[in-house]
């Protein structure tokens, strides 16, 4: 089997996401396929997938995993490239599978579980960013099978210059949003807060996370505007859930310092710019060393989500996987694999390769911008 072409195909679930998916033709006809979305410059990657497609094109797919991941050399080549190549090389393992005719955690070495614990992201689709509305999103979830919610309560932090009353506003409503999910769900689901990046001062972080201890959460996740090992490994000591964090690094070198100073309790590699399903596994591997545990993230579309599921269930330090749950309502009909909860678990998928087949007529339908989309409930930084 020999590669004979790559193309992308980019659809807009909402204004302003997109998913970028890449296609890898061979002469056999068997197709693979990869996700490379939210790098936040969809032309730029498919500039480098168009720049780097003769590395592939004439080879065999079973050949090139690791050996393309070289395009990648150290030091930062930047994400447009990250992107690209991780899109491909999730499509080479889907390939390999599909040839096989096995799953593509049996080519990881096999499933250590037989399903994998899954979030569900609501930061998307509640209807505003009212505490109300961001509730009835997190109850919406565990009905539809759910037993763990992940929330962005303080969104965009206030602009303009040091003004005290709508800090303390926003702090205030940040914490209420907290308050309507827990209290929407119960005691027995697991809340998930992300603080995005938003706190640059380790002291308020420490006591907004103090006054988040009433609401027993599952993880706090990157609460400062950059991953300082030593702010965050002391931050750590001082809260009382875990810590996840590292979304956005580029290489597993990236996560050693975080690991190395005790940072986190979780890391969350996205394989979608780290390099792939094999880097996202290294980096698993380096972070069991340390006893730290993997959340894969994935706020994307479902062929990387099917990625992610089949990282996880092939990595003993697995704890959660993010789902961004009901965005948009016609994602069901984008694939063939049905992306079914039950009881807060995904069961694992038993097609070859990823499992997963794209609507080509469904992407043509939604391949632009669409000129109306419901509130994504909260403002935030694209993921």
């Amino acid at each position: 089997m020999k590669i004979t072409g790559l193309s992308t195909h980019t659809v807009y679930p909402s204004r302003d996401r997109s998913w970028l998916f890449i296609v890898v033709e061979t002469d056999e006809g068997i197709v693979g396929l990869g996700e490379a979305s939210q790098s936040r410059n969809d032309a730029g990657v498919i500039a480098e997938v168009e720049r780097i497609a003769s590395e592939y094109i004439g080879h065999s797919p079973l050949d090139l995993i690791e050996r393309r991941n070289s395009l990648l050399a150290w030091p930062y080549v930047g994400r447009t490239l990250y992107a690209a190549v991780s899109g491909i090389e999730q499509a080479l393992w889907d390939l390999c599978g599909k040839k096989l005719g096995i799953p593509v955690y049996q080519l990881l070495g096999g499933k250590v579980r037989e399903k994998i614990r899954g979030y569900a992201n609501v930061g998307y689709v509640a209807r505003d960013n009212s505490p109300e509305a961001i509730a009835e999103a997190a109850r919406s979830a565990t009905q539809a099978g759910f037993d763990s919610v992940k929330l962005y309560p303080f969104g965009m932090r206030p602009g303009g210059g040091p003004d005290r009353i709508a800090e303390a506003r926003w702090l205030e409503l940040g914490v209420e949003r907290i308050r309507a999910v827990r209290e929407a769900v119960g005691p027995d689901v697991s809340v998930l807060v992300d603080l995005m990046h938003q706190f640059a001062d380790f002291q308020e972080a420490r006591q907004v996370a103090k006054r988040l201890d009433q609401f027993d959460l599952f993880w706090i996740e990157d609460p400062f505007g950059y991953d300082d090992p030593r702010q965050l490994a002391e931050f750590r000591r001082c809260i009382g859930p875990r810590l996840a964090g590292g979304a956005p690094h580029l290489t597993r070198r990236e996560f050693r310092p975080l690991l190395e100073h005790g940072a986190l309790d979780v890391i969350m590699p996205d394989l979608k710019w780290l390099g792939g399903i094999n880097e996202a596994k290294k980096a698993a591997a380096i972070a069991e060393t340390f006893g730290v545990l993997v959340s894969p993230h994935n706020a994307s579309g479902p062929v990387a989500s099917a990625a992610a599921m089949h990282l996880s269930l092939s990595v003993s330090n697995f704890l959660i996987v993010e789902h961004a749950w009901a965005v948009p309502d016609w994602r069901g009909q984008l694939c063939r694999y049905k992306e079914k909860i039950e009881l807060g678990h995904f069961p694992a998928p038993t097609e070859p390769g990823l499992g997963i087949d794209l609507d080509m007529e469904v992407i043509a339908r939604h391949s632009s911008v669409p000129l109306s989309a419901p509130s994504r409930g909260i403002s935030f930084p694209v993921h």
